[in-house]
């Protein structure tokens, strides 16, 4: 307020007269105060303050310390404002170290972008306004309930929204109903995928191990949940619309940022990402090469686009260089030769055991110092061969090494001709008749006077001998790039005969290549044993390719798709752009802004490790040696409503599946609702690996701190008014979901704490769940008229009578399409509810079964009413006392409130009818009803 102990004005100079709220909180004045920069200082510093006793920040001494300095921080900033003191020198270097980047984020400090995209993700995702009161709230504030429900080896746990300890031992049974009936019975948690050592480790510092935990057991806040997200890296939650999931999904989201910040300190490595599900659905049907890139292009500013795809490493520690070679095996990192500044060759061999962050020389090899060679794996040993060395003379070796490069053999002379820039792939072939293993096929090259040549070679012995296979169909070329995959090699670019580059593909397929001048064969036996017949190996063409010709680009899988990746133009330029290709056969380019840090080069090396694409030095533009290092970002994936893609065709899935299978280090978060659940279970042999979670419905305790964070500027005699109407056994059992519970909330509120008719709030509420969440959220009633004017109503109507009459809360969509007239509005209200358009029910392969049990009662009610005033009988279930009754009590609560809007009885039907009438009476007495 504008007291003494608020600064209204200040020494300093300058500074207008301003009109701003003295709080945010209804009902409290707006002031004048001549320095709002003040104020708000003051009002930071207050906060900053207040959260260091905080509960918040209970048993948390790295928040507590930051709190603390933030104060300070605060209060010398104040001091200096005010012209009372001078800024330290301290707090100019923390604010330039945190300072916003003037404009757009560059690309000149990927780690200062990931920082502050780190800050506004965390700042987006702690704070939102409630669009059902307006009131700014925090997902932080909640404290989600997580409860094993199963042994840990069935991944079966229920969360709650709620922020309250478990309910008494002495709580009514139905007061527990939600959480006891809304247990997971799936597992989708095969084996756990190999991480590098970085998430290794940042799995390893999870204090609490899901693992360690008995069943029953709880677990609370939404540190629980991160921590066990951290350990088990994919996470499913799912509930129906308006259950609090998004909110979980939020408030997870603003804690990993927080957690990030703290530990990860001015170089984030991991990242989080919020994907709507419903715009990969969308990019789907574009028939886009990646979907996540995609949105993350069109959403972001283009250096977070590139800054979320790909990570700087550290500089490697070895010389600059191009046409050099890099190979992966038993998880580390070799970098061989290549042209180094100056032209100077290199011939040094280099490691990383720590997936490129820092490097070790190793022993300087004894082959002669080159580059445009090859390097590859075969057979567990590392194998150099050919390349260019002094002069521009070509090799004609290979070299072998079974120790991690500590030492080295060079193999017999080959018998094809000394070259450089050709392609080396390791290819599953049998020759002759030998069992199938690890071939090694040397294709083109550039020969004596950069001829290009026209040749292809195989060995299936790591070397040693060599056998000329039939001539490929492709022209002859050098400085190309090609990748084997399981049942074809794929070639592209290169240069030809009068230094022509090429922008064309050749793809190899068959499982029989004949050697050269003999009868010899290779067999590809895992096409063969798929074609059921041995086919010749053909090289098909795909010429005039949408990419312009070049030489020196690289090929490299990305989310089972083959990259092209860079490389040098025809007018000397440098290409600056990445291609995707599922078969080499079609291309389409990918999101520039994604790939433009690691794409503008030629002669750089490109590798896939654990899942995560590395990409290490090369040429840019003006011929500049790079001495740069990349790596695919690892990063958190919050993908919200899995259940929009569920309905839909299965483009969006397989890409989900081909990402969670190839790339391991993602942390992934699902929200989804029970449409999206039994995708998951039809995909489970898909190895999804996600361990599953559900909400549950708010108990007492919940309800209670729910009225105490939205009823505090309310008078205590009214709020406690409200609370107890709320937690009311009318009432209570309605709240169990967070959505109803804030909208009966606040109906409650404009009510002003009077005793509401309890059958205008279970009108309301069904009013505006029969209808989108979006506009429940917004209390909206237009898409309800428009559904009621389509008969959905009185079809969710007779579907709760339905329900109610079998004595459950599910009915199974066959019996539903057995209920005779109004077939096709049923199956429309099931297509809705499937696709998680309507609050009122869920609907899964199973059946429908309506969220909340109290408004299936009411529904059920009214309908019977109509049945009755058109003359139809009183069904017998209704009338059913004693053990066995429940369903009868609770359709006869409602019956009986409903008697006086929609009796239309006459007093011959009231008498013909008065047995059953009066059985329904006496159950109310067991029922409470007032």
């Amino acid at each position: 307020g504008a007291d003494d102990t608020s600064p209204t004005s200040g020494g300093g100079g300058g500074g207008g007269s301003a009109s701003m709220a003295a709080g945010v909180l209804k009902g409290q004045p707006r002031v004048s105060v001549e320095r709002p920069d003040l104020h708000f200082l003051w009002s930071m510093m207050e906060s900053a303050l207040k959260l260091v006793p905080s509960a918040r920040t209970c048993g948390q001494a790295p928040r507590k310390r930051l709190a603390l300095f933030a104060a300070m921080a605060f209060a010398s900033r104040l001091l200096a404002h005010a012209g009372k003191a001078n800024e330290p020198k301290w707090y100019n270097e923390m604010r330039n170290r945190w300072r916003v980047l003037e404009g757009k984020h560059t690309h000149d400090n990927i780690d200062a972008v990931a920082r502050l995209y780190l800050q506004d993700v965390g700042s987006r995702e702690a704070w939102s306004t409630c669009p059902i009161t307006g009131d700014i709230v925090t997902p932080l504030e909640d404290r989600v309930v997580v409860e094993v429900c199963a042994p840990p080896a069935q991944s079966s746990v229920t969360l709650s929204s709620g922020t309250g300890a478990k309910e008494e031992q002495e709580a009514p049974e139905e007061d527990n109903r939600a959480s006891k009936r809304l247990t997971t019975a799936m597992s989708i948690t095969p084996t756990a995928p190999q991480l590098d050592d970085a998430v290794a480790e940042d799995a390893k510092d999870a204090e609490t191990s899901l693992d360690d935990l008995e069943e029953g057991a709880r677990l609370e806040g939404l540190p629980t949940i991160y921590t066990l997200l951290r350990q088990r890296r994919r996470l499913l939650v799912t509930g129906g619309p308006g259950s609090g999931r998004s909110v979980l999904l939020q408030g997870t989201l603003a804690h990993a940022c927080q957690e990030m910040i703290a530990i990860e300190g001015s170089k984030p490595t991991m990242l989080p990402l919020r994907v709507p599900a419903s715009e990969l659905a969308s990019l789907a049907k574009e028939e886009v090469p990646d979907l996540i890139q995609e949105y993350v292009a069109r959403t972001h500013e283009e250096a977070e686009a590139s800054t979320l795809a790909f990570q700087s490493l550290e500089p490697p520690s070895f010389p600059l260089r191009w046409g050099h070679q890099v190979v992966v095996h038993r998880q580390r990192l070799y970098v061989f030769g290549g042209l180094g500044v100056d032209n100077h060759l290199l011939q040094d061999a280099w490691v990383s055991k720590d997936f490129g962050k820092t490097w070790e020389e190793l022993p300087n090899p004894p082959w002669p110092a080159r580059y445009s060679h090859k390097a590859v794996v075969v057979d567990g040993k590392i194998m150099v061969v050919a390349g260019l060395t002094e002069n521009d003379r070509r090799l004609r070796d290979a070299w072998e090494s079974t120790d991690g490069c500590l030492t080295w053999s060079e193999l017999p002379c080959p018998k094809w001709s000394a070259r450089g820039a050709h392609e080396l792939v390791v290819f599953h072939f049998s020759y002759g008749e030998s069992p199938v293993k690890e071939q090694l096929i040397l294709l083109g090259g550039s020969g004596n006077a950069n001829a290009p040549l026209h040749d292809a070679w195989a060995s299936d012995n790591g070397g040693f001998s060599w056998h000329e296979l039939e001539l490929p169909s492709w022209p002859a070329r050098h400085s190309f790039s090609a990748i084997a995959l399981q049942d074809r090699i794929v070639l592209c670019g290169g240069v030809g005969e009068g230094g022509r580059r090429f922008n064309d593909a050749w793809v190899m397929t068959g499982n029989v290549w004949r050697s050269r001048g003999d009868k010899s064969v290779m067999r590809n036996k895992y096409t063969e044993e798929a074609d059921l017949h041995m086919v010749p190996v053909k090289w098909e063409k795909y010429g005039d390719l949408p990419w312009s010709p070049r030489e020196h680009s690289q090929l490299l899988m990305f989310r089972d798709q083959i990259v092209l990746l860079g490389g040098l133009r025809d007018n000397g330029e440098v290409a600056e752009d990445a291609w995707a290709s599922h078969d080499g056969a079609t291309w389409s380019q990918l999101p520039l802004p994604v790939w433009r840090n690691v794409s503008v080069r030629y002669g750089h090396q490109a590798v896939v490790i654990n899942g995560r694409q590395v990409v290490l030095g090369g040429a840019g533009r003006d011929n500049k040696w790079l001495g740069d290092a990349y790596m695919s970002r690892s990063l958190l994936i919050a993908l919200e409503n899995l259940d929009a893609i569920a309905t839909e065709d299965t483009s969006a899935t397989s890409y989900l599946e081909r990402l969670f299978r190839t790339e391991p280090s993602h942390l992934v978060l699902m929200t989804t609702g029970p449409s999206g659940l039994d995708h998951m279970r039809s995909m489970s042999s898909q190895n999804w690996n996600f361990s599953v979670f559900q909400m549950s419905g708010l108990l007492d305790t919940d309800l209670r701190d729910l009225c105490r964070r939205r009823l505090g500027d309310l008078e205590p005699a009214r709020a406690s008014r409200i609370q107890e109407i709320l937690l009311d056994v009318q009432y209570k059992e309605l709240a169990r979901t967070p959505l109803v519970a804030t909208l009966l909330l606040h109906k409650l509120v404009q009510e002003g704490g009077n005793v509401p008719n309890r059958i205008d709030i279970y009108r309301r509420i069904f009013e505006l769940c029969l209808q989108s969440l979006e506009s429940a959220k917004k209390r909206d009633t237009t898409e309800f008229k428009k559904l009621q004017s389509q008969g959905i109503e009185n079809a969710c109507c007779e579907l709760a009578l339905e329900v109610q009459s079998h004595g459950g809360s599910e009915i199974t969509q066959r019996d539903i399409l057995r209920m005779g007239s109004g077939s096709e509005v049923f199956e429309r209200t099931l297509k809705m509810g499937r696709a998680g358009k309507l609050v009122l029910f869920d609907v899964t392969s199973e059946g429908v079964r309506f969220r909340n049990h109290t408004v299936q009662e009411f529904l059920a009610a009214k309908r019977l009413w109509k049945r009755l005033n058109d003359s139809d009988a009183l069904p017998t279930w209704i009338a059913r006392e004693g053990p066995g009754s429940e369903s009868a009590i609770g359709c006869g609560r409602f019956f009986c409130a409903l008697a006086s809007e929609c009796c239309q009885l006459t007093p011959s039907r009231f008498e013909a009818l008065s047995e059953g009438l009066g059985a329904i009476l006496r159950n109310m007495a067991p029922g409470g009803d007032p």
